[in-house]
């Protein structure tokens, strides 16, 4: 399943790293964050090098409903309440002029990429409008140009919507398709790291003087721990034909509500997402294909797809420095689902660090900030979930024997003296793996849904014959096949 934008976008392919190279700056990840971020330095006048694993933009940024937003759900009351109206009011002029700033470049480059600007709203289906008023007053003293309103497009009713009008909405490949010309990338070219200034891939090495990570989760551990201070989480998407088109943009302000808005011909709904590795009946492609028909049953189904992000423990992205012991390092992560408009404030961000030049967004976003008061419940509660992971990563259960797995099923078996997970297919055919995480070692669980064996600590997945699908493990699993 792929999404709408990967099915009329003809990419290229990109050739794999040969050589040993040299640069000023080495982006590892080619999505929408190390993109921009190598475009801004390009016209700087550095030297750049993207290194992709997989293809460009064929990660999260291919997964996103491309909302350009400042409106991320219930945020600025809180984030005033425990950082202050000066976080709040940076967070909102950053995000406000990530939507600018997306416009300006596209205007003078000329990309023809669907770029408009819409009001996006944050609904609620109750009668208590409390909740979005407090809202309404944090955006105010943000600087946000927010008003309650009632609109009346939707295929429910709501009690009221707290809207930010003058959002956008865009393409995204067709956006970085034209992004991308000038700049020197390469496509499945995996890294590994030697040292603070060289990154090995397959085919050669990068000698880079600075190195930003935007590879959706760090996959270097120490320094840094983000894999400490951040979950993942995983949304799903449906693209619906022959459903009304929307003028706005929509969002739920329960996090288990739906997204809607229009892309051209189609309808985009999402919703139903969890933790990776945490799906239950309420989550994935079937409840919201439920909900699909009970809104829209003329409406066909032409695309589902999934993305997962992280969520970081305070609810601000990563951007900045990786470590203190790393001041040639650089990181961008933990978007909390809005990647487009973060990611363009990463770019601006990133390029300024290294450029030596002052940003005025920097100290809300910094990796190693001191917001213990914002993060501390979600540092406890993510903690804690890990270490229930790791210890039953350590101490594995069987659930059945290998022949009680049925074709199309898959459960926690004894083989080999020790445990794994088996996937029987409707042929018959068993899929062993090893049950642990290559990253950390947390207990993977099996999605039923997708086939795929996913990391509840922190979001890595692999097929049924181990091969990896999402970091930030950095290799598959032990696997092998028997016949029935």
């Amino acid at each position: 399943m792929g999404s709408i934008w990967e099915r009329d976008v003809l990419q290229k392919e990109l050739p794999a790293l040969q050589e040993d190279k040299q640069c000023d700056v080495a982006v590892v990840g080619a999505g929408m964050a190390g993109l921009l971020a190598a475009f801004y330095l390009q016209q700087a006048g550095l030297k750049v090098i993207v290194l992709e694993a997989d293809k460009v933009a064929r990660g999260q940024t291919a997964g996103t409903t491309a909302k350009i937003t400042a409106q991320h759900g219930k945020f600025y009351a809180n984030l005033e309440k425990t950082l202050g109206p000066r976080a709040a009011a940076t967070y909102a002029q950053a995000n406000l002029w990530a939507i600018s700033q997306y416009q300006t470049l596209i205007e003078q480059r000329h990309i023809d990429c669907g770029f408009s600007r819409r009001t996006a709203y944050l609904y609620t289906r109750g009668t208590d409008l409390e909740p979005l008023e407090r809202e309404l007053a944090a955006a105010r003293r943000a600087g946000i140009n927010a008003q309650i309103a009632h609109p009346q497009e939707l295929p429910f009713a709501i009690g009221g919507a707290l809207a930010f009008p003058n959002q956008a909405q865009f393409h995204p490949l067709r956006f970085l398709q034209a992004l991308c010309a000038t700049l020197e990338i390469y496509e499945h070219s995996p890294v590994t790291v030697e040292g603070t200034h060289v990154l090995r891939t397959p085919g050669g090495r990068v000698r880079a003087g600075q190195v930003i990570f935007t590879c959706h989760f760090p996959f270097v551990n120490y320094p840094g721990l983000f894999f400490a201070r951040m979950h993942v989480q995983r949304s799903y998407v449906l693209a619906l034909s022959g459903a009304p088109a929307l003028q706005g943009m929509y969002l739920d302000e329960q996090e288990d509500g739906l997204s809607l808005r229009s892309a051209g011909d189609y309808l985009l709904l999402g919703g139903c997402g969890h933790r990776t590795g945490e799906m239950g009946p309420a989550n994935g492609y079937a409840p919201l294909r439920a909900a699909a028909k009970a809104l829209y049953p003329q409406a066909r189904e032409v695309a589902a797809w999934a993305a997962q992000d992280g969520i970081p423990a305070d609810g601000l992205p990563y951007i900045g420095r990786y470590s203190p012991r790393k001041s040639d390092w650089f990181v961008a992560c933990g978007f909390k689902k809005w990647g487009m408009s973060t990611s363009m404030v990463a770019a601006s961000i990133l390029s300024d660090l290294i450029l030596e030049r002052e940003n005025p967004w920097a100290w809300l976003f910094d990796p190693h900030r001191l917001h213990l008061r914002a993060g501390a419940k979600n540092l406890v509660k993510d903690g804690g979930k890990s270490v229930r992971y790791l210890f039953s990563g350590a101490f594995p259960r069987a659930s059945c024997t290998p022949r009680q797995v049925q074709p199309g099923a898959a459960g926690i078996v004894r083989a080999r003296g020790g445990h794994y997970g088996l996937y029987r297919d409707e042929a018959g055919r068993a899929h062993y793996v090893s049950i642990r995480c290559p990253h950390l070692g947390c207990h993977l669980q099996w999605n039923g849904q997708d086939k795929s064996w996913d990391c509840p600590c922190h979001g890595s997945r692999f097929d049924i014959d181990g091969k990896l699908i999402n970091n930030p493990a950095q290799q598959g699993l032990l696997a092998w096949q028997e016949d029935s």
